[in-house]
């Protein structure tokens, strides 16, 4: 009796049980699967290597959706919603309003801080979050205004105090920050100026937050406590602390 075959990839098939099945036959499918798994394989490995952010892979998520007629504005928009709803922001701005060497650091509403004036000297002094609570993974330091550069304005990490080590920067673009590199102890945030820039209603919105949610939102949220920290503090409460 003559072998038939699959439909999809060509693999011979025992129609009969009274028939004898040649080997020839079977060595041919084991091959045929092989180099088919092979294959599906690479085009994964290949497809996770084109995509280097999680941004980029939602995207391209998107893309292929569309090309299928399926809708993604929705789905998207309400990720984006969850992510900007939560405790995104690790960054608890305890910062006062005040004026240093003859810029106005205004403390808004919603945390983010207004400046205006010119500084007469290098400022350094004007501290966002004096305690970093502890973090692992990858996060991402953003909320400076575009056009910051070391010369003019930028947002600072740095360890212990005022004398303390600059880690990370931002200029404007958001600065990935690899916390598996920070050591142990206290890391601070700051606003720093450089002598002699002007500003006029610049307005910092300092965010430290994971990659992931950078990558599906830029959007600056202030610091909302997690549940941790709520249910730390409920119980706090019911212990009458």
């Amino acid at each position: 009796m003559a072998t038939t075959y699959t439909e999809n990839y060509h693999l011979g098939k025992q129609e009969n049980h009274a028939d004898k099945f040649r080997m020839d036959v079977i060595t041919a499918n084991m091959d045929i699967i092989d180099e088919q798994i092979k294959k599906n394989e690479d085009e994964i490995t290949s497809a996770k290597g084109t995509y280097t952010t999680l941004s980029e892979r939602l995207s391209g998520i998107e893309s292929e959706q569309e090309s299928q007629g399926v809708a993604v504005d929705e789905d998207r928009a309400a990720l984006v919603e969850i992510v900007d709803s939560g405790a995104k922001n690790f960054l608890q701005n305890d910062a006062t309003s005040q004026t240093i060497s003859g810029v106005t650091f205004t403390v808004n509403a919603d945390k983010s801080i207004t400046l205006s004036g010119t500084a007469g000297a290098n400022i350094t002094s004007f501290f966002i979050c004096r305690a970093i609570p502890a973090l692992t993974g990858n996060m991402v330091l953003s909320g400076c205004p575009a056009g910051g550069s070391s010369d003019t304005y930028r947002l600072d990490i740095l360890d212990g105090t005022a004398s303390g080590t600059v880690r990370f920067v931002d200029t404007g673009e958001g600065m990935d920050v690899d916390w598996s590199l920070i050591t142990t102890g206290t890391y601070t945030t700051r606003i720093r100026i450089q002598s002699g820039t002007t500003v006029d209603g610049l307005i910092f919105k300092p965010m430290l937050c994971t990659k992931a949610a950078w990558d599906i939102s830029h959007q600056y949220v202030p610091h909302r406590p997690s549940y941790d920290e709520l249910i730390a503090r409920i119980e706090a409460l019911e212990g009458g602390v």
